[in-house]
């Protein structure tokens, strides 16, 4: 990393990343890292004082690829194109079929002492020692994973927040102190930066899991659902609210919506054909599909193409809704299409555009609870409620610092493992990691061979707007695709519409099954 730092400074590439105030402004940076600061428990943490000059580094963990594998990937988030595979450091690989704490911990075993060092050194950048300031980046559960959280069905399912999971009598203690992810509106209690610090905390018995306390609530105040030791330090401001995952989330979830909507006003088998006739759409008239690797869910770049092609859903829903619920499934997709770009954008956000995501937000999720009342907020949607706003707010972007760089190395890590088949799976991985360390380069003809080197086109310049353009899909020839293709590709739709109207009536049956469950205990 220092490496990188240092060629960017001489390519002159090196942004500065600032910190922002509540009205948009960047804090100014006045101080320098200092061998006295390494004491600081923001510094051990990750997230010096603002006004300390400080290096953004992302270090992100995820599971993907086919055969899966858990992947390390540190990003250096001051520079163009922060989640370029190129811009990117591979710091292990561990194939695996799941992602455990234990296998988690040992692969993490070599790269901790790594980082508390460079946590505790700082970096280099022309000459003056910089602070690390470090973003926990990936997917939910492997941010769980990592940080010793029990994950979604913990009391306390948020990374960043002390708020429960849904009310319930046994915790209505640490509903009423701390607002449940049902809540809509309400301050949110953040956690404190010592428990995600490798530091000894209150409760901790062996095997690094916390107990102690009478009651429940006891309990869960003794631990706060994170029962293992966190395997690398963070601060909860700083957690990235994974972007990337909110928007795949957010997606499956209205296009399974649809499907509830359609049980609600007809039953279970018009749920069923229009699952069915949904999959159809989405193939023929959005020219999208699900992928495997995303566990039969679409691709971002998918889920935007859905997002823009919204009303063609909504045209398909119109004979099977009352107009009430029409209306409000077509107004929901209009609301996520106000926040869906602003979540995954680069660029820093204004003031202006901060307030206004804030506000979507708040619409989106208070719109879905109040014509959808069988929805229940999961911890994806609340992080998009309560913890997006904040962190686009203080660092001025959400995209910069997401996950996607993690999910491009997964494919190129799938793509380069076919040239390296060893008997086991572990030495194949061991193969691309050399060969990937030894073709990255930090030098600068290799920076300015990547850097901008002419001003863009202008606006709409190079669209395809002639008549016998071969740019445009009607002027493109078609390519003959087998039966055998096809076939599967039908399987595969059939697959994905019967999952889906599963998903759905499951959840259209859940307040009946909580109702006789409640019942029985009378």
């Amino acid at each position: 990393m220092q490496e990188r730092v240092s060629s960017l400074c001489g390519a002159e590439q090196f942004i500065e990343r600032h910190i922002l105030d509540d009205n948009g402004r960047p804090v100014p940076k006045t101080s320098l890292f200092t061998d006295a600061d390494s004491r600081n428990l923001g510094v051990l943490s990750g997230c010096p004082p603002p006004e300390l000059k400080d290096v953004h580094l992302t270090l992100g963990l995820g599971k993907g690829g086919s055969p899966p594998s858990d992947k390390v990937v540190v990003g250096l988030i001051k520079q163009e194109r922060p989640s370029d595979p190129k811009n990117t450091i591979l710091a292990a690989v561990c194939p695996c079929d799941k992602e455990n704490y234990d296998d988690i911990d040992s692969m993490l075993k070599t790269l901790v002492p790594q980082v508390t060092e460079l946590l505790m050194g700082g970096l280099l950048v022309g000459g003056e020692r910089r602070a690390v300031r470090l973003f926990p980046t990936g997917d939910y559960d492997a941010l769980c994973t990592v940080l010793g959280h029990k994950g979604a069905s913990a009391t306390m399912p948020c990374l960043k927040c002390l708020s429960t999971r849904a009310p319930s009598v046994e915790h209505a203690t640490l509903d009423a102190q701390y607002l449940t992810l049902q809540d809509v509106v309400g301050e949110r209690n953040l956690r404190l930066a010592t428990q995600y610090c490798n530091l000894e905390w209150p409760g901790q018995g062996s095997g690094g899991r916390c107990t102690g306390g009478d009651t429940a609530s006891e309990r869960q105040l003794a631990h706060l659902s994170v029962e293992r030791r966190p395997l690398l330090p963070a601060d909860p401001r700083q957690i990235v609210v994974i972007p990337l995952h909110i928007t795949l989330g957010v997606t499956g979830r209205l296009l399974v919506l649809s499907t509830e909507c359609v049980i609600k006003c007809n039953g279970d088998e018009a749920g069923l054909r229009f699952a069915h006739r949904l999959a159809a759409l989405l193939r023929n008239m959005v020219g999208v599909k699900p992928v495997p690797y995303h566990g039969g869910g679409f691709i971002g770049r998918d889920c935007h193409r859905i997002g823009d092609r919204s009303d063609a859903i909504s045209q398909l829903l119109l004979p099977d809704l009352t107009e009430e619920y029409h209306t409000a499934y077509k107004h929901a997709w209009l609301l996520w299409s106000g926040m869906r770009k602003p979540l995954k954008r680069a660029a820093v956000a204004t003031a202006e555009e901060v307030r206004q995501f804030r506000a979507d937000t708040t619409a989106f999720v208070t719109h879905l609870k109040r014509a959808f009342p069988w929805r229940s907020v999961s911890p994806k949607l609340h992080l998009l409620l309560c913890h997006a706003a904040e962190f686009m707010q203080r660092y001025g972007s959400i995209g910069l610092y997401g996950e996607q760089a993690i999910e491009a190395l997964h494919g190129r890590y799938g793509q380069s493992a076919r040239k390296y088949c060893f008997s086991s799976e572990l030495a194949s991985a061991a193969a691309v990691m050399r060969a990937m360390a030894l073709a990255r380069d930090a030098s600068e003809s290799d920076l300015a061979r990547y850097g901008p080197t002419r001003k863009s086109a202008a606006r709409a310049a190079r669209n395809a707007t002639s008549a016998g353009d071969r740019r445009r899909r009607e002027n493109r020839e078609v390519v003959p695709v087998s039966a055998a293709k096809e076939d599967k590709a039908k399987r595969d739709r059939e697959k994905w519409a019967d999952d889906l109207h599963a998903k759905a009536a499951d959840t259209m049956r859940a307040p009946l099954r909580r109702a006789n469950k409640r019942a029985r205990k009378r």
